[in-house]
């Protein structure tokens, strides 16, 4: 069987391969020629610069636990001597913490020496 051979162009917003642009495909759905859409400074999306760092997390009691080994009650007694990051409260029965301030407080424990390395 034998296929024409026209090509119609498309365009595409919302694809997360191609990032947008023109592109000519095929009645057998490949692509010949992509045309990349600029950005919003001027650059094509190939050449785009990288995202930022990452949106804040924030942290429920129960991954907090998991993550740094202690339990509910030496986390909040830690807390109000100032040796824990301090939670947020989202409302009456919602306590979270900032993940990047967790990570840092699991760094600085990872970074002490160990006890018999005096």
């Amino acid at each position: 069987m034998i296929l024409p051979t026209a090509t119609f162009r498309c365009r595409c917003h919302a694809d997360p391969i191609h990032l947008g642009g023109d592109r000519e495909i095929d009645l057998t759905g490949t692509i010949m020629n992509a045309h990349p859409q600029p950005t919003e400074d001027g650059a094509s999306a190939d050449q785009a610069s990288p995202p930022g760092p990452p949106p804040a997390r924030l942290l429920r009691l129960p991954e907090v636990i998991d993550r740094v080994g202690l339990r509910r009650s030496a986390i909040y007694q830690r807390m109000s001597e100032g040796r824990f990051p301090k939670s947020r409260s989202l409302g009456p029965k919602c306590t979270v913490w900032v993940e990047e301030e967790i990570d840092a407080w699991i760094r600085s424990i990872a970074d002490k020496p160990h006890r018999d390395a005096r």
